[in-house]
């Protein structure tokens, strides 16, 4: 496990803050339909560079809105493992 926190960066034990990168990427779809957009986001903790956060998951976005209805939905889910 080495000090890595597998969650949403918050509350760092740091004076010196975090640096976060958030990495966005379109998955191929595997047949047919609307592809998802995965994002990756880690925070490494500045003042102890072992205190890192990481979090995934994707976006989804309904591609045919049923007859009439002009509201664009989307759906985030992350996924973590606490």
């Amino acid at each position: 496990f080495n000090g890595r926190a597998l969650d949403f960066p918050l509350d760092f034990n740091s004076s010196a803050g975090y640096n976060e990168t958030i990495v966005f990427a379109v998955a191929k779809p595997i047949m047919f339909g609307t592809p998802s957009i995965n994002f990756t986001c880690t925070a490494v903790n500045n003042d102890d560079p072992v205190d890192i956060h990481t979090q995934q998951g994707f976006l989804t976005i309904r591609q045919y809105p049923p007859a009439g209805e002009r509201v664009m939905k989307v759906a985030l889910t992350t996924v973590n493992n606490q």
